[in-house]
């Protein structure tokens, strides 16, 4: 999956996590992009890690989710 480019965003890819009947939506950002810190949306806690030695490219994130 390649997320496209549209004005005035850096790349990512929408996601949503729900647990226990509870949903957190955000995005997921990629490293080494350009456009990420002039996005006003992105964060380096949600870039996923990329493992380029794999064909094709592989990407890792690791969710955390506190249920209380």
């Amino acid at each position: 999956m390649i997320p496209g480019l549209y004005p005035g965003r850096t790349e990512h890819i929408h996601f949503k996590v729900t647990v226990s009947g509870q949903t957190y939506t955000s995005q997921l950002f990629f490293p080494g992009v350009a456009q990420n810190e002039g996005d006003s949306i992105y964060s380096s806690r949600m870039l996923v890690t990329l493992n380029t030695s794999t064909s094709p490219v592989t990407g890792t994130f690791t969710f955390v989710v506190n249920v209380a």
